[in-house]
């Protein structure tokens, strides 16, 4: 059991819970087969718990993923300066992806020992060879996301869109605004890309 100030693990919720939603019912019936799924649903949940707490932004990220401000004043209460910052009109902050660079063959403390980062290509088709297999295939994806990740006011107008974006309920835009960096810790060392690979 985790006992540090101020964190809470929860349960997951229950998609059964969220099937009558107008927003979230479809994204409740795949929740049961899609991980992704699940996580709109807990952030929707935390969003409101947030809002009820009387906080006033939320950010939705994975336990392999840290915010990175660059302060002048350290890093340090970086966070709480940034939304500070924020214009009052603005609805959501996208952080865009830096993704790790893994440099060694095994990593014990990640986030610690790995300080190499890539901002994601655009997507560009190319050949890979798979040596389990031993074929050979196209793809054009990127090893990681190129989304980034989004933090929310909490305002009771502000939903779910998907795992890495915010809405309005009545489905318009919300104002946005970008920033640097989410640092995603996808792969941590080789040890850890051929535990992924087999995966």
């Amino acid at each position: 059991i985790l006992n540090v100030s101020g964190v809470h693990v929860l349960p997951s919720v229950d998609p059964n819970d969220f099937l009558n939603h107008p927003n979230l019912g479809s994204i409740a019936e795949r929740a049961f087969e899609l991980m992704s799924g699940r996580q709109v649903l807990n952030t929707h949940f935390a969003l409101h718990r947030a809002m009820a707490a009387g906080h006033e932004w939320m950010i939705s990220i994975d336990a392999d993923e840290l915010v990175f401000i660059e302060d002048s004043l350290g890093i340090e209460d970086s966070l709480r300066r940034y939304f500070e910052s924020v214009p009052q009109d603005i609805e959501t902050i996208v952080f865009l992806p830096a993704e790790l660079i893994p440099t060694q063959i095994h990593s014990d403390h990640p986030f610690q020992e790995n300080v190499h980062f890539n901002t994601a290509p655009q997507a560009k088709a190319r050949k890979v060879h798979d040596p389990y297999t031993q074929q050979d295939f196209k793809i054009s994806s990127f090893v990681g996301h190129k989304s980034g990740k989004s933090a929310a006011r909490t305002k009771p107008h502000i939903t779910q869109k998907n795992v890495h974006r915010f809405i309005s309920t009545g489905g318009g835009n919300l104002t946005e605004q970008r920033s640097n960096w989410l640092l995603h810790y996808n792969i941590t060392s080789f040890d850890h890309f051929i535990e992924k690979y087999r995966r």
